[in-house]
């Protein structure tokens, strides 16, 4: 009798599991489409029973072990179950969505260590059908789930790096665009007020860019009186010439070339307008505000793949997507330490312009999200060829600079993190020394002033804070000017 029961259950699972595959087969022709997307959802049902039981009955191990063979078994075509749910995961209802993330997190979860990962090297498009998710909100809690379950596992994570994505059929260019209502919000300061408070330029590179604006306005104004003069004079004899030839022009003949000329305008339009309109479609672009105070210049990054295409997803301005791309690039880079350590390493410059992006972003959310990846990433021990190489740029700096003036103690918080890497590095460089040094007594009284609160329950905190109050106190001219000084002192 138990031999006859076992015999049942074989056959149980091999019917639901060639239900699936039989179903899945099915979508693609039009009329079986409808019914094949409901029975899917109840094959999807008797599955995931088999591997999650419910509240009153528990999922048998044997029926499991039986089980997970036959979803990663290969087709002719080399395709298996778990490729094909993630092919066709867009096309399921709600809850068969639902239902086969599950599975496929099932799988992910508790495959060996060669089956997936190796399949995974073979058909890298999965990760793709599972990045184009991201373009779906419906769709996109239920891949991201499946993503993320793939960058914990330890085999399968680091794989996630090297993966290129299709760019014809997901966003693949954002732009960090300087927003012009930064007085507006209370989060952001007043950039007349943060130059009152920073110094960002040494004075002769700030008066030869206030003289250069200067000259620009005055040339553009004078170039603007002469344009205008010029439209006037052929203004003026435009309408002359209307005035004689409409005396000699016959009226059907003007009401003639006035409707030609009518529609040669709409054509015109028109087809500006479709131009415009394919243009958009064909480059998906994402824009993101930036409270850009500190004159750095609108960013133009275009995504190539698994992680630059996270990044700009986790911008989305819908929370879920948002959430869920970033929590897959949390993972990636915290879980991943040495892999996330060589691509940065590989990709530096433009992966410190999507985080600078980030870090300055009008979204408080992924402002506060972004600046605190960034800073695990910076202050790890085995990132020290990434931090020497980004503690060089000045232009980084007066980014931190001004977010420790903001008004949120979460960022100015996580701000003082990277901030205080810039303070005691032995080896700064001449643009970063002086910037310091031009406002170290500033800076020692914003520090003295700075989170005060936090210092009762972090000893750690106010210890750190009184040690680069002393490292700003002590620190002297750059060198270059101290040789000055000395070189006048001796003429």
């Amino acid at each position: 009798m138990k031999r006859l029961s076992q015999l049942f259950s074989r056959a149980k699972t091999t019917g639901v599991v060639h239900s699936v595959l039989k179903h899945l087969s099915q979508l693609d022709n039009m009329r079986k489409r409808n019914s094949a997307i409901e029975k899917l959802t109840e094959d999807l049902k008797s599955l995931q029973f088999m591997l999650y039981g419910d509240p009153d009955h528990e999922a048998s191990i044997k029926e499991i072990q039986k089980l997970m063979p036959m979803l990663v078994e290969t087709d002719d075509e080399g395709h298996n179950l778990i490729y094909k749910l993630c092919k066709h995961l867009k096309e399921l209802e709600f809850e068969g969505k639902k239902r086969a993330a599950q599975i496929i997190c099932f799988v992910v979860r508790r495959c060996t260590k060669t089956d997936l990962p190796k399949y995974l090297r073979t058909h890298s498009e999965m990760v793709q059908y599972l990045i184009e998710g991201f373009e779906d909100h419906q769709l996109a809690q239920h891949a991201g789930s499946v993503l993320q379950e793939m960058a914990k596992r330890s085999e399968i994570g680091p794989m996630l790096f090297d993966i290129r994505c299709n760019t014809e059929k997901t966003a693949n260019t954002i732009i960090f665009k300087s927003s012009l209502l930064r007085r507006v919000s209370s989060l952001y300061l007043d950039r007349c007020a943060q130059m009152k408070i920073f110094f960002f330029l040494p004075k002769g590179e700030e008066q030869r860019r206030r003289e250069g604006k200067k000259k620009e306005e005055t040339t553009s104004s004078k170039k603007k009186k002469l344009i205008n003069n010029k439209k006037k004079r052929e203004s003026f004899a435009k309408s002359v010439a209307e005035v004689t030839s409409s005396l000699n022009m016959e009226t059907k003949d003007n009401v003639v070339n006035q409707e030609e000329t009518k529609k040669n305008s709409v054509n015109e339009v028109t087809t500006f307008n479709e131009r415009k309109m394919s243009d958009n479609g064909l480059t998906k672009c994402l824009e993101v505000s930036t409270q850009n105070d500190c004159d750095i210049p609108s960013i133009e990054l275009t995504a190539r793949d698994v992680v630059t295409r996270l990044i700009i997803y986790s911008h989305n301005p819908n929370l879920i997507i948002a959430s869920d791309a970033f929590e897959v690039l949390n993972i990636l880079f915290t879980k991943h330490r040495d892999h996330g350590k060589r691509y940065m390493e590989e990709h530096f410059v433009e992966m410190v312009k999507y985080f600078n992006g980030s870090i300055m972003s009008e979204n408080y959310v992924n402002q506060g999200k972004f600046l605190k990846l960034f800073g695990d990433i910076l202050l790890a021990r085995s990132n020290h060829k990434i931090r020497m190489l980004y503690l060089q740029d000045r232009n980084n700096l007066r980014i931190i600079m001004t977010l420790l003036k903001n008004n949120s103690r979460l960022i100015s918080f996580e701000a003082f993190q990277i901030f205080k890497i810039f303070v005691a590095n032995p080896n700064k460089t001449d643009q970063v020394h002086i910037i310091l040094f031009k406002n170290r007594d500033k800076l020692v009284k914003l520090l003295e002033d700075f989170q005060t609160q936090r210092e009762e329950s972090d000893s750690d905190f106010k210890q750190e804070k009184i040690i680069l109050i002393q490292k700003l106190k002590d620190l002297g001219k750059p060198p270059t000017q101290t040789s000055i000084a000395q070189q006048q002192n001796t003429s």
